[in-house]
């Protein structure tokens, strides 16, 4: 696969016959970039070194892993409240969410996206080459021996049976 710079978007809402690679797209594939992908399923891939049921996730990365590392992948399962969808079926309109990333506290990534109704549980997945995530705001030089990454994800506007289920973060 050639490098893909000018990549920002791949949407596969509600597209049921894909099979999902377990490996996850390559830091080469993508170059230093970012991309949005959406597509159904309803967990996070395994290969996600954190994970969290809840809207967001918080943990510790020694420093020099912090300042090594290729790039970020985070991973949202939007899913849908089954009590609430009974008889409705596929909504109209989009889903309106945000996202933030700090390291010790610091906001160095806070973004809005936007993704169309499903009809199902589905997953984003976001790829931040370290370029892309330093060109929004460099760090200063750190003292601790690790540093702490948190990523949180919230929903601003979507139909009434619209939830967060889970979220992960692989730094590569």
């Amino acid at each position: 696969m050639n490098q893909l710079p000018l990549l920002e978007l791949i949407d596969f809402s509600n597209c049921h016959s894909m099979t999902w690679f377990a490996d996850g797209p390559s830091a080469e594939d993508l170059g230093m970039t970012s991309v949005n992908i959406y597509f159904p399923g309803n967990e996070i891939p395994e290969w996600f070194s954190h994970q969290s049921d809840e809207c967001s996730i918080c943990f510790q990365v020694p420093l020099d892993r912090f300042w090594n590392f290729k790039s970020l992948m985070l991973c949202v399962v939007f899913g849908l409240e089954e009590s609430l969808t009974q008889g409705r079926g596929m909504l109209d309109g989009t889903i309106d969410y945000n996202y933030s990333i700090l390291v010790d506290g610091r906001c160095i990534v806070n973004d809005q996206c936007h993704m169309h109704c499903i009809d199902s549980d589905h997953l984003w997945l976001f790829y931040g080459s370290q370029h892309f995530l330093w060109s929004h705001q460099m760090l200063g030089d750190q003292l601790h021996d690790s540093v702490s990454l948190m990523f949180s994800v919230g929903v601003d506007r979507a139909p009434f049976n619209v939830v967060l289920k889970s979220c992960g973060v692989h730094l590569v």
